[in-house]
């Protein structure tokens, strides 16, 4: 008997290796955090916690423009798209052993990054689910979860950025070392013209 599993449409995912930088360690452990809530001043985590500044990278200029120069050749080499796009809100998360993070996605996004910067011997986990519910939730009789089915863990040395689209689920995964975690996150959106000329489909990202 014959098998072949081909996969259609799948979701890209971006990993670049960078260059250990001590200046961008220093500067990132300045800033202050806060515990994770969501809008309606929930927990939305454990021993899990955020920069209370939503703009990191608009203090740092050198790393800002690194990172994006690492998302604009992907959007464009791998995704094939003609704009640009431009980094919009950037904090720090902050996991503490044994925490982790709720799955979540990050709305008003078009694609978002994730990068390592801080020296450490362990690695960093991060999670992404599938949420394709169907009519009898297969999710409740998986065995096994996968990259196929519902499941993908990845486990990343520091320097890493992860690029990947702003919709898909994702979280913390748990901090099983007795370090603390530490990562910085953005968001970006497409700057320009995008839509149909002469219709009510259109924008100009500025």
């Amino acid at each position: 008997m014959s098998f072949q599993l081909i996969k259609i449409f799948p979701e890209n995912i971006g990993i670049y290796k960078l260059t250990y930088n001590k200046k961008e360690e220093e500067f990132l452990k300045k800033f202050t955090f806060a515990e994770t809530i969501d809008s309606k001043d929930k927990l939305i985590a454990k021993e899990a916690y955020i920069s209370k500044d939503l703009y990191v990278l608009n203090k740092n200029n050198i790393l800002k423009n690194k990172l994006l120069n690492c998302v604009n050749k992907f959007i464009k080499d791998t995704l094939g798209f003609s704009f640009k796009v431009k980094i919009t809100t950037s904090w720090l998360t902050k996991t503490l052993p044994n925490g982790f993070s709720q799955e979540h996605n990050h709305t008003l996004s078009f694609y978002s990054g994730v990068y390592y910067p801080f020296k450490t011997n362990n690695f960093y986990k991060i999670n992404f689910l599938k949420k394709d519910y169907d009519f009898f939730q297969a999710e409740n009789y998986v065995k096994n979860f996968n990259n196929i089915n519902n499941n993908a863990e990845f486990s990343l040395p520091y320097g890493t950025l992860l690029i990947f689209n702003s919709k898909l689920k994702h979280k913390v995964s748990k901090n099983d070392t007795d370090e603390t975690r530490y990562s910085l996150a953005f968001n970006t959106m497409p700057m320009g013209f995008l839509g149909s000329k002469n219709s009510d489909s259109q924008y100009d990202f500025k």
